[in-house]
């Protein structure tokens, strides 16, 4: 599994290399890099999550998803305590980048790779406590003014959303018809390349001494 873990964190790394040099040529811009993250987070992500639970039942299967809910809850939790702590006030961004993990995705292609296609029905909820963090706390967090999170941005979160579809699938055992299924496995494949190219994107805007001369 180590051997696994450093193959698929290597081939992260080399999509990541590719999106920073589209990035540096100009093949990748700004706008686009913001609209294919935009793409992700509203399209793939969620099909990722919906695939995961198109899968017959599993024993215990809901009672272990249950667990993984709480265990991302309170990993999340620390997470955001211990940024605090670090961070408080004073450096919002980087307050918010300390708490929040890239789970979606990061977290999704070494899960999936490593364990397989089915490990990714433990890792929705975390996802989307993510995303419902991330929306309140997190916009609290970077604008300072609690009257401008609003509720109806988390609850139409696209993840939050495919979530809720896919354990409605999952409990009831709703068959899925065969091109359905196909479109959404063919679009959630592509969450991988399409992620690191983003990641890679956003790695050109920095330099090395960017990195480093903050202590």
């Amino acid at each position: 599994m180590s051997f696994i873990i450093l193959q698929q964190t290597l081939t992260m790394l080399f999509l990541m290399a590719v999106g920073l040099v589209l990035a540096k040529i100009g093949m990748i811009d700004n706008e686009m890099s913001r609209r294919l993250g935009k793409l992700l987070v509203s399209c793939i992500i969620p099909c990722v999550a919906v695939r995961s639970f198109m899968v017959p039942m599993m024993d215990n299967g809901l009672t272990m998803l249950g667990f993984s809910a709480l265990a991302g809850l309170v990993s999340l939790a620390i997470s955001m305590g211990i940024s605090y702590i670090l961070f408080a006030r004073r450096q919002c961004e980087l307050d918010f980048a300390s708490a929040f993990s890239n789970a979606g995705f990061v977290g999704i292609p070494l899960v999936t790779a490593t364990i397989g296609e089915h490990a990714a029905f433990y890792i929705a909820p975390m996802i989307s406590f993510l995303n419902i963090f991330q929306w309140t706390y997190g916009e609290w967090l970077l604008i300072g003014d609690r009257s401008k999170v609003q509720l109806k941005t988390v609850l139409l979160n696209p993840v939050l959303i495919a979530t809720v579809i896919g354990i409605v699938i999952y409990g009831g055992q709703i068959p899925i018809p065969g091109i359905v299924e196909n479109s959404i496995e063919m679009l959630a494949d592509t969450n991988t390349p399409l992620a690191m190219l983003v990641l890679g994107s956003y790695l050109a805007k920095v330099t090395p001494r960017d990195l480093v001369q903050d202590k």
